[in-house]
């Protein structure tokens, strides 16, 4: 059986840092997904949208199901 290896922040960063095409966030979670949401978006026009293709790591089905939704249902001021 394999252990799960835990990275420290450090570990995360540094292997960042040789990547300048990606940019890393972390963020306390809000009750409300689209207030997080909009915190990494621009505004184009009446719309919110990420500034490029954008990868969400949720840590289980329901939260990435919660994620979907209201990125599909609510990408509105």
């Amino acid at each position: 059986m394999k252990n799960v290896v835990i990275m420290t922040m450090d570990d995360v960063c540094e292997q960042f840092c040789c990547r300048p095409n990606l940019y890393l966030s972390v963020s306390m979670k809000h009750p409300d997904v689209m207030k997080d949401l909009r915190s990494q978006m621009v505004r184009n026009g009446d719309q919110m949208e990420f500034d490029g293709p954008t990868i969400i790591y949720c840590l289980t089905k329901k939260s990435a199901e919660t994620m979907t939704n209201a990125v599909k249902g609510d990408n509105n001021p």
